[in-house]
């Protein structure tokens, strides 16, 4: 990416696709977000109210939104039915995710 680049596609797959997204936290929520549209890509932009800094378009496999979605299922059943058993029951069902 150029010095005056603010714009770059990235694959989760592969291993630099940290520089995409420099925050591990806001890469999850990327993947959080492409998962739960159900869309194997997801734009992430950086700016505040008056300039655009950087924008990344982050592509999924396949397997890693199933892992995910795996992941979220181990959440719900080690905790997470306890907290809010309707809600989370009912955003897994939504996105075809089992809960057993």
């Amino acid at each position: 990416m150029g010095e005056d680049d603010i714009f770059v596609e990235m694959n989760a797959d592969d291993p630099l696709s940290y520089l995409g997204i420099a925050k591990p936290d806001e890469c999850l929520q990327v993947l959080h977000h492409a998962y739960t549209y159900s869309m194997s890509e997801c734009l992430h932009a950086v700016g505040d109210t008056r300039e655009l800094m950087s924008v990344c378009k982050m592509t999924f496999s396949q397997e890693l939104l199933e892992s995910y979605g795996r992941v979220l299922v181990l959440l719900y059943n080690a905790g997470l039915n306890i907290l809010c058993p309707l809600a989370v029951k009912y955003y897994l069902l939504r996105w075809g995710v089992g809960t057993s």
